[in-house]
């Protein structure tokens, strides 16, 4: 669900009035039972926490209470963080500090092309280590792997390079210098990726001599 997206989201559920209201009123659309009085975005939470597996998209407005929420239901209950396309609107800074502290799962994602220059989720986990330096770079780099396969239920065979798991990878260049952390050639670059795998098939770009076997990921023996 798109959930807290903006402020004017907000002033249509808690007072049924602000430019969505008057958007509904053009369309002939507006129905006021479908919107509870004084409706918050927790009271959407609590709904969505009844399923077995929810992604609340976007966020950006969620208050202190609501994000504490997300992190007490974080085994099946996702934020799904849309980084240039939240910069494209000139939100508010998003809370992603408070989020992670809260202990919510989150991952990254790309939104629309309506928003955001490309679907690159590597150009978004980019943005973010440019924008938020006190979050750590293996943190991030989860966001855009692991987190993004757990928030859909599918962390046992996607998001990391394990035994037992699908080969489904990335191949990205990297500059040609040292650096003590490895995370820092990967977002202080804006080397491309140079090919994608799906099942260890090879998908597109310009590497393909890497040997991948289209069967699980096996550790050596």
């Amino acid at each position: 669900m798109h959930l807290a997206e903006t402020r004017d989201e907000l002033d249509l559920l808690r007072s049924g009035s602000g430019p969505f209201r008057s958007l509904l009123d053009q369309l002939g659309a507006y129905d006021p039972q479908a919107i509870p009085p004084a409706a918050r975005p927790l009271d959407y939470l609590h709904g969505l926490a009844a399923a077995h597996r929810a992604l609340v998209i976007h966020g950006n407005y969620l208050d202190d209470e609501e994000i504490g929420f997300l992190g007490k239901n974080s085994q099946h209950m996702a934020v799904v963080y849309c980084p240039r396309s939240h910069a494209y609107f000139r939100h508010d800074r998003y809370p992603l500090e408070k989020m992670l502290s809260a202990g919510a799962t989150m991952a990254l994602g790309t939104d629309g092309r309506a928003s955001s220059p490309d679907l690159s989720l590597l150009a978004e986990m980019r943005f973010v280590a440019g924008q938020y330096t006190a979050v750590d770079r293996q943190v991030i780099l989860r966001l855009g792997t692991i987190e993004g396969a757990k928030a859909l239920g599918r962390d046992q065979e996607l998001g990391t390079l394990a035994p037992g798991k699908r080969a489904d990878l990335a191949v990205v260049s990297l500059p040609n210098r040292h650096a003590r952390d490895p995370h820092d050639l990967l977002f202080d670059s804006a080397l491309p990726v140079a090919a994608t795998y799906c099942e260890g098939k090879f998908v597109a770009g310009t590497f393909q001599s890497m040997p991948v076997q289209n069967k699980p990921f096996q550790s050596d023996p």
